[in-house]
């Protein structure tokens, strides 16, 4: 029997730490890619995903809440920029399984 924790939702507090984390990108096919997993490669010190739990491993499932893997390459880029002072919503999944929200804001003072 599989046991779901449920979703929990982390939100970053706004402040002048840089979103902070690395990802490495898989894809299938060539003309037409589309994202097979998007995985946290590091996470920065002092930043917002660290001060949110996430960790290196932890794979993107959805972004705005629209779902990764299986999607558009060109349709996910858009969402994956990070527009000073506007909130987006990624959802993490751990290896275990286990799912979570956090909502990040880049700040004016950050570019990455």
């Amino acid at each position: 029997m599989l046991a779901l924790a449920p979703l929990q939702e982390v939100w970053a507090q706004p402040s002048e730490k840089k979103i902070g984390f690395g990802m490495s990108v898989s894809t299938d096919g060539f003309f037409s890619t589309t994202i097979a997993k998007v995985s946290v490669t590091q996470v920065s010190p002092d930043s917002q995903a660290l001060a949110a739990g996430v960790v290196a491993g932890d794979e993107i499932v959805k972004v705005q809440d629209i779902t990764v893997p299986g999607n558009s390459a060109n349709k996910l880029k858009e969402h994956l920029d990070f527009v000073p002072g506007v909130p987006k919503k990624i959802t993490f999944k751990r290896a275990n399984g286990t799912e979570y929200d956090v909502v990040f804001t880049r700040s004016l003072a950050h570019k990455s």
